[in-house]
């Protein structure tokens, strides 16, 4: 989750690995569940409350991964050796809106046991940066926890809505491997792009290698339309792909190609009450906005709608006019 942020692949750097993994190791060892960004301080300075807070309450039989923290209390191991990973994890961890989502006791295996519906929208105040990385920390935390868990129900599905736009899909390829190797263990992975742009070409074929079916729409972008013909079975295809309506679409499943329409839903969200809370939201904040707002006349002049609760000093207290302006 880390190294997908920066989109960094640990076999290329090796003294990143070398640290980060012993601070990951770390934490996950601790005697109670801390909250993760105490890993702000995994790397010191050696005074400060949280190492020492990481050191002591380290569980027994981990003696070699205490014993590198150890040296790097004691001045052995150098900064110039750690400060890579150390960037990488405060990179992340400074960031107040990863802090404030990391600090709660919400356990995602036991949700998904339960069969539960998580929804993670973005947008609103949260940054780009700071929504890629705890999406990304929820992805591939669901799919460790499908390769862990003892049995291969009740079933998951994960949806990646955007999975191009929203770097949903890594550079290292675990979601790629995911796609194929989670099918028996009962995990779906369902990917929907508006186009090919998968961080590299070979994640690009790896994707359409290991899904089971691939769904076609409408496509403008000549590139498209060809590498969607190509998948189809040919170039016989290209015209369908673009003179495709909206419900309309190519499947391919296996060594099957045809023609599907889907009807449209009645209720786009799919959720009993989402679309009208949807649509309260949307028209508080209309409301909000300054030309669907009545303004007042007070001695000639107009008085702010902030100021309604307040006096007026430099008027005389004269009664509220008619606002001529209402109607047109």
């Amino acid at each position: 989750m880390l190294c997908r942020r920066r989109h960094l692949v640990l076999s290329t750097a090796a003294q990143t690995e070398e640290f980060l993994i012993p601070a990951l190791v770390l934490y996950v060892t601790q005697t109670d569940h801390p909250p993760l960004p105490i890993l702000n301080h995994a790397f010191g300075p050696a005074e400060h409350p949280d190492f020492q807070r990481l050191l002591a309450r380290c569980r027994k039989g981990n003696d070699e991964v205490l014993e590198v923290f150890r040296q790097i209390e004691s001045g052995k191991i150098r900064r110039s050796q750690f400060a890579p990973a150390e960037r990488l994890l405060r990179g992340v961890l400074h960031s107040p809106v990863f802090a404030a989502r990391c600090g709660a006791t919400f356990h995602l295996p036991a949700f998904l046991d339960r069969r539960g519906i998580l929804i993670i929208e973005g947008g609103g105040t949260v940054s780009d940066d700071a929504q890629r990385t705890v999406m990304g920390a929820i992805i591939l935390h669901t799919i460790r926890y499908i390769r862990a868990r003892p049995q291969p129900y009740p079933p998951v599905i994960l949806v990646l809505d955007e999975a191009t736009n929203a770097d949903l899909i890594g550079e290292s390829g675990y979601e790629m491997r995911a796609a194929a190797e989670c099918q028996k263990m009962g995990l779906a992975i369902h990917t929907l792009v508006q186009s090919l742009n998968f961080p590299s070409t070979e994640i690009t074929e790896g994707m359409l290698t290991n899904c089971l079916r691939h769904e076609w729409f409408f496509a403008a972008n000549e590139a498209v339309v060809r590498k969607a013909a190509a998948d189809l079975g040919g170039k016989d295809y290209e015209e369908g792909l673009r003179s495709l309506k909206p419900g309309e679409r190519y499947v391919k499943e296996r060594n099957r190609v045809f023609r599907e329409y889907v009807p449209m839903l009645d209720d786009p969200w799919g959720f009993p009450g989402l679309t009208k809370k949807k649509a309260q939201v949307a028209l508080l904040q209309i409301e909000q906005r300054p030309e669907y707002r009545t303004p007042r006349v007070q001695a000639g002049r107009f008085v702010d709608d902030a100021g309604r609760d307040q006096t007026v000093t430099d008027l005389p207290p004269i009664a509220e006019e008619d606002n001529p302006n209402v109607g047109i």
